[in-house]
C-alpha cells in the first residue's frame, strides 16, 4: 500500500468507526482494525488520533466546499437567476453531500458538534470557508446578517440530515425539495423579502 492509500484508508476507517460507534468509543485500535492495519500506522501518518480526526473532517469539508463553489460558479455564468435559484445553488450541495453517504454524514455532524472540532479544527475550518462565506454574503441583500443566516441554514441541514440518516425522518423522494423549501422560507422571512 502506498503512503497516500494508507492515509486515506485511516481517514476512511475513522469515518466508519465514528459513524458506527460515535466519537466516545473511537480508539486508534478501532480505526486500525477497521482498515486491517496496525495502529502504529496512525502515528506514522498523523500526530495522534485528534490530528487524524481533524484532517479527516477538513478533507470532507473541502470536498463539500468544492461542490458548493463549483455549483455556484456554474450558475454565475448563466443568465439572470432569481434569489431562490441562487440560494438553492449555494445550499443544496451541502444537503446532497450529506445524503450521499450516511457514514460521512454521521462523521461530519458528530465531529462538527464536538469539543474536538472547537479545540482542534475551528480555526482551519474558518480559514477554509472564507470564500464560501463571501459567496453567501454576496447573494444576500446589503446589510443582511449573512453569518447568522448561513449558520442557521447549516445547522438546520446538519440536524435534519442526522434525523434522516438515523431514520427519525423518512427519506422520501421529495425530501430534498422539502428541506430546501424550509431553508428558503426561513431565509426569505428573516430577510423580509417575501417569496422570490
Amino acid at each position: 500500500m502506498t503512503q497516500t492509500r494508507i492515509r486515506t484508508a485511516l481517514m476512511d476507517g475513522a469515518i466508519k468507526v465514528v459513524a458506527r460507534d460515535g466519537l466516545d468509543k473511537l480508539t486508534t485500535r478501532s480505526i486500525a482494525n477497521e482498515c486491517d492495519l496496525h495502529d502504529a500506522y496512525i502515528y506514522r501518518y498523523f500526530i495522534d488520533k485528534e490530528d487524524l480526526l481533524k484532517r479527516t473532517f477538513l478533507r470532507e469539508d473541502k470536498i463539500l466546499n468544492d461542490k458548493i463553489l463549483v455549483r455556484f460558479d456554474e450558475l454565475n455564468g448563466t443568465a439572470e437567476k432569481s434569489f431562490k435559484e441562487i440560494l438553492k445553488a449555494v445550499l443544496m450541495p451541502i444537503w446532497e453531500h450529506l445524503m450521499e453517504n450516511e457514514d460521512i454524514c454521521k462523521f461530519y455532524v458528530r465531529y462538527y458538534y464536538s469539543v474536538h472540532f472547537e479545540r482542534d479544527a475551528l480555526e482551519d475550518f474558518k480559514e477554509d470557508n472564507k470564500r464560501l462565506r463571501r459567496v453567501f454574503k454576496g447573494i444576500l441583500p446589503e446589510g443582511s446578517d449573512a453569518e447568522m443566516i448561513f449558520q442557521y441554514n447549516m445547522d438546520t441541514m446538519l440536524h435534519l440530515a442526522m434525523k434522516v440518516t438515523t431514520g427519525e425522518i423518512e427519506k422520501t423522494p421529495d425530501i430534498d425539495e422539502r428541506v430546501f423549501k424550509l431553508l428558503h422560507s426561513v431565509t426569505t422571512v428573516f430577510l423580509g423579502i417575501g417569496k422570490q
